[in-house]
């Protein structure tokens, strides 16, 4: 027989005095969950916990912790995660990579294969969490929490998960913490999308920044002699096609690194030695990414959190921000995405993200005014957070353009014209999927507008430049008259 576990919350108000707050209510899942989960985006979402009634949980933490087999410790793709919808079916996730069933993950404790999930629901202004739907409301209360177990659209179609995950633990908590500034957030689209008021300007699939992004080594800058060949390899197979668009994601490494952050002359003279190499074979159009929100990152974390952890971070960076912000190849600027991802861990408000950024874009100003800057954030709607950058920065010496990463279909894609972005700006693709058909994709990106679009490589994402010419070649003779 199934025991359950859970907590009791009693729903009512105890009428005992002012300062007494309402009860908590009962929140209750199975000892063990059967999971059988095969492909990319596979998901186990079926434990919930549905109340009769809306709950007040905005100020209250729940805890869960499970144990996996030792089987789904693998590479961080499989994750789980807590959920909550509102009184109008809304729904908000907790953070997918603070999920992540991997030892580096300081949530997971490999000994015991457990992993410590907790979640309190917040509206998107103050956390947006692992993501949350316009409109929820947790203030207006809480129909059904629920522990997901999925895979990524990352996961190669025949990577799975199969066994029994077993709760642990489930408690709940009064949270006791000071009130959140809000995040600023601006529409994503214009004030009538099917109108649009900005002049559509579709491109011809020739005239987008075409490429790839990806990286070698995890931290390719510590580790530059191991991957320099790779590199230089790399750069000559986009240069043979014509493909002079590249970004570098993960070049740093930051993860547990505060009070010691490795960016110094080694990382400086890697970098200088990369973008030679970048010159050399001609790939112009370069992104090199700073920070990943995509991996667990205490330092990261801590900078967001904490005025003098945010100092330290900085000061480390200022190095290469004087010799590298204003870096050019072949006349086109080098551009610096901040933080890859910066929504995809936990821990901080959305304001906090912000406040960092801000910090981070005065730094450039001051110590490489005119640099290029973007943040290359995981979906477009993400850009809500984000776009009030552009009229706050208008005047100051910095350009920045707009990037975002898409791993589904580009149909429901909004075109550049229908964004909530001046006429003028830059808006680009820097992380597509190679598993959906490559042509379509830059049929669509070009007629949409997108600058850029750089297709995602690892080892679940192959990639062949000869490929991605070859359909670039035919979009192109498609769209000649």
């Amino acid at each position: 027989m199934t025991r359950w576990t859970g907590v009791l919350l009693v729903l009512s108000l105890l009428a005992l005095g002012a300062d007494e707050r309402p009860s908590l209510p009962v929140v209750v899942f199975p000892d063990e969950i059967a999971v059988d989960l095969h492909g990319p985006h596979a998901r186990h979402d079926s434990t919930r916990c549905t109340f009769p009634a809306p709950v007040t949980l905005h100020d209250v933490q729940l805890k869960v912790v499970v144990r996996v087999p030792p089987a789904f410790v693998k590479r961080p793709f499989s994750a789980i995660q807590l959920w909550a919808k509102d009184a109008q079916g809304r729904w908000q996730n907790t953070s997918w990579v603070d999920g992540m069933l991997s030892p580096e993950n300081p949530l997971f404790d490999a000994q015991t294969s457990t992993l410590t999930l907790s979640y309190q629901p917040t509206p998107m202004e103050i956390s947006r969490q692992g993501w949350t739907q316009f409109g929820f409301q947790p203030e207006a209360g809480i129909r059904e929490v629920g522990i997901k177990i999925g895979l990524p659209g990352a996961a190669a179609p025949d990577y799975a998960l199969t066994g029994v995950v077993r709760v642990v633990s489930v408690t709940t908590a009064h949270r006791t913490q000071p009130a959140q500034e809000p995040a600023i957030i601006t529409p994503v689209l214009r004030r009538d999308a099917g109108v649009p008021d900005a002049t559509p300007r579709p491109l011809a699939p020739r005239d987008v920044k075409s490429g790839v992004s990806r990286y070698f080594v995890y931290g390719d800058l510590h580790r530059w002699s191991e991957v320099k060949n790779q590199v230089t390899r790399a750069f000559q197979a986009q240069q043979a096609r014509g493909l002079s668009a590249f970004r570098l994601m993960g070049g740093l490494d930051i993860r547990r690194q505060a009070g010691g952050i490795r960016l110094g002359p080694p990382e400086l003279s890697a970098l200088t030695a990369y973008l030679e190499a970048a010159r050399a074979t001609d790939q112009r159009w370069h992104i090199m990414t700073l920070f990943d929100g995509a991996v667990s990152n205490d330092t990261l974390r801590d900078a967001m959190r904490a005025a003098t952890a945010r100092r330290t971070l900085l000061e480390a960076c200022r190095p290469l921000i004087q010799q590298f912000g204003t870096a050019t190849i072949h006349g086109e600027p080098v551009i610096f995405d901040l933080v890859n991802e910066i929504h995809n861990f936990g821990g901080v408000t959305e304001r906090q993200r912000q406040q960092f950024v801000e910090d981070l874009i005065e730094l450039f100003i001051h110590d490489a005014p005119g640099a290029t800057l973007t943040l290359g954030v995981d979906d477009y709607n993400d850009l809500a957070y984000w776009l009030y950058l552009v009229p706050k920065y208008a005047h100051r010496p910095v350009r920045l353009i707009m990037t975002f990463h898409r791993y589904e279909a580009f149909d429901e894609l909004p075109a550049v014209w229908e964004l909530n972005v001046p006429d003028s700006a830059e808006v680009g693709i820097t992380e597509a999927d190679t598993r959906h058909a490559m042509g379509p994709q830059v049929t669509v990106a070009a007629a949409k507008g997108y600058r850029w679009l750089l297709f995602w490589q690892d080892r679940e994402h192959p990639y062949d430049p000869a490929t991605h010419r070859q359909v670039i070649d035919q979009a192109d003779a498609l769209a000649s008259p």
